[in-house]
């Protein structure tokens, strides 16, 4: 074995630097010797046995972890499973006779949860053998997770499902926290959720937080505006406004340093987002992105653009009832340099020929899956417009020939305009 003349330390620099160095590759099962070098390496794991952590061997096998998500491994799986996985939400759980038994799917995975006295005590396993410990994804335990913020001071990204207020208490002695994520009552699985006074905590406590994501929670003015006012750092904020009360459209303005902004699966942005004068608007926000929303609120839809309104990209994907109505709403973001269009259906060729010939400084526009708008109904106005962006991606559909009409434009050369 000519590796044998090579120390340890010369053995990992050389791993480290083959392609995939941190992840399970074939090298590992060429002795015993660099399977525990493999080990040494690794920094990054997703943990399905809960058995695993309490016993010691994640600890002695992987000794240098930063990165741990125990979302899958709060869930037991039964002995007696088979191949076919049932995956709902952060969770994969083979089906079984009992399983299927047990439906709808949230009562299925409870059913299958561990106590919460393993929990803690794998969490303070956990805390003691990795104090070097970055990032962690886990389900909410209040006394466990108390120990892990005392036993992991460089934690800096947490995501945390089955969020309370309690459990954001918990976390107080986590002060280098960043990336945050925090997801409380979405189903029926989810027992718990956060409000208003665990925004509080959360603002008061970790005034560094850059990204946050707000998922399920009983939100209202007050929390937006406490994380506004003392989270002088936080540059992105996603949210899903399922149990969000009304009037907290009107907080975002006190978050004056956010660049990025994202709605995801909102089925009501605002219901009574009150008086336009009292909304303010974001001075420093530069992108606007909304997923899966459903855009029929109008007035809430409005009083988001408005608040809104310096931002310089643009972005909807997969949302209901963005008709052309509801898009000429978006005009009144005049500074729009990026417009993103993906599977808005109901949208059609001159509603977004009216955006687009409003906005003077438009410089990127991309179109995808949007079957309402055809290549036959571009104008040619649209079409001189579309020559002079720098960036352009435009496949409304499947049968889409415009990318061929533009042949002679400059769009898509080498030292011209951008083309997909």
């Amino acid at each position: 074995d000519l590796t044998a003349l090579l120390t340890d330390e010369i053995l990992l620099s050389i791993l480290a630097r083959l392609p995939g160095g941190s992840s399970p590759y074939p090298c590992s099962l060429v002795c015993k010797r660099w399977l525990r070098l493999h080990g040494l390496l690794r920094r990054s794991l997703k943990l399905h046995e809960w058995s695993y952590l309490e016993s010691g061997r994640l600890k002695a096998r992987f000794p240098n972890l930063t990165d741990l998500d125990l979302t899958q491994a709060s869930v037991l799986v039964p002995r007696n499973c088979s191949a076919v996985l049932l995956t709902h939400g952060s969770y994969t759980l083979p089906l079984t006779p009992d399983v299927v038994d047990i439906f709808p799917v949230e009562r299925c995975i409870q059913e299958h949860e561990l106590s919460p006295a393993a929990l803690d005590s794998g969490l303070k396993i956990l805390g003691d053998s990795f104090s070097g410990l970055q990032r962690l994804s886990l389900k909410d335990i209040e006394a466990g997770l108390a120990y892990v913020a005392r036993s992991c001071p460089m934690l800096q990204e947490l995501e945390l499902l089955q969020c309370t207020d309690e459990a954001l208490t918990a976390m107080s002695a986590c002060r280098h926290l960043q990336i945050v994520r925090l997801v409380g009552l979405v189903t029926e699985h989810y027992l718990g959720t956060f409000t208003d006074i665990g925004l509080t905590v959360l603002a008061n406590r970790f005034s560094r937080i850059v990204k946050l994501e707000l998922m399920g929670c009983e939100a209202s003015y007050h929390g937006i505006a406490a994380i506004g006012q003392c989270c002088f750092m936080l540059e992105e904020l996603t949210l899903s406004t399922k149990g969000f009360q009304r009037g907290w459209i009107a907080a975002l303005s006190k978050c004056s340093c956010l660049k990025k902004l994202c709605l995801v699966s909102c089925r009501n942005i605002d219901v009574d987002p009150g008086p336009p004068e009292y909304l303010g608007h974001c001075s420093a926000l530069d992108c606007l992105k909304l997923a899966k929303c459903d855009l029929r609120d109008r007035l809430g839809f409005a009083a988001l653009l408005s608040v809104c309104r310096n931002v310089r990209e643009l972005e909807f994907n997969d949302c209901w009832g963005l008709e052309d109505e509801t898009f000429s709403m978006a005009s009144k973001c005049r500074k729009t340099r990026l417009l993103s269009l993906e599977g808005c259906s109901l949208l059609t060729t001159s509603g977004l020929e009216a955006a687009v010939m409003a906005w003077k400084d438009l410089q990127r526009l991309r179109v995808t899956f949007c079957d309402s708008i055809r290549d036959s109904e571009v104008s040619p106005a649209l079409a001189n417009c579309f020559a002079s962006l720098k960036e352009f991606k435009w496949r409304p559909d499947t049968r889409s020939l415009l990318a061929a009409s533009l042949a002679g434009t400059g769009v898509g050369q080498k030292g011209g305009r951008f083309f997909k």
